[in-house]
């Protein structure tokens, strides 16, 4: 059982930047990861909200060294007044050491959810991913009926490398055989 400790902080620009406090713990485990906030955690982020327009909110990993050095991730702070649910993504590299964290609030309500109610906190915790496709791809060539024109089928080997195969056995068949051993001369 693994646990990080989450610290969050606003940002107001041209200002130097306030030290974070403790906004909650992921406890990683076998079965996935969970969430624990700070008991203080809703108090301090309704002071923020009501006393400073304008501002950032980033939260941070608590890594060891400086809290300049930490991980984070930063939204508006006036996108947390509409949040019903916020993401929390931890990227791990290959050994399982985490180097990176991703924060995303749904600012959409469920269907049904009370306006009232407490947010929650998801915890995704995994590799990156790769890129994503676009979706963007080349159509195929169309023939002159409209239909799409079928690719030239693979040749065989033998197809493909006759003209160097038949005269290498021309080439065998009329060399003379050399002398057998042992015969007499």
């Amino acid at each position: 059982m693994i646990r990080l400790f989450i610290h969050h902080r606003i940002r107001r620009p041209g200002e130097q930047p306030v030290p974070f406090s403790h906004k909650g713990t992921v406890v990683l485990t076998p079965t996935g990861p969970s969430y624990a906030p700070a008991n203080a955690f809703r108090d301090q982020l309704a002071t923020w909200i009501a006393s400073t327009p304008d501002t950032r909110y980033e939260i941070a990993l608590e890594t060891d060294g400086d809290q300049d050095d930490w991980p984070r991730s930063s939204v508006k702070l006036c996108h947390l007044t509409s949040a019903y649910e916020e993401y929390l993504t931890l990227h791990k590299t290959v050994s399982g050491d985490i180097f990176a964290l991703d924060y995303h609030l749904d600012s959409v309500p469920k269907w049904r959810m009370s306006p009232y109610t407490v947010g929650y906190v998801y915890c995704k915790y995994g590799c990156p991913s790769q890129v994503p496709h676009s979706g963007v791809y080349v159509p195929p060539p169309m023939g002159a009926d409209g239909q799409p024109i079928k690719p030239v089928s693979e040749q065989s080997f033998i197809q493909k490398y006759w003209m160097y195969i038949v005269p290498a056995l021309i080439i065998l068949l009329v060399l003379p055989a050399g002398p057998e051993e042992g015969a007499p001369q």
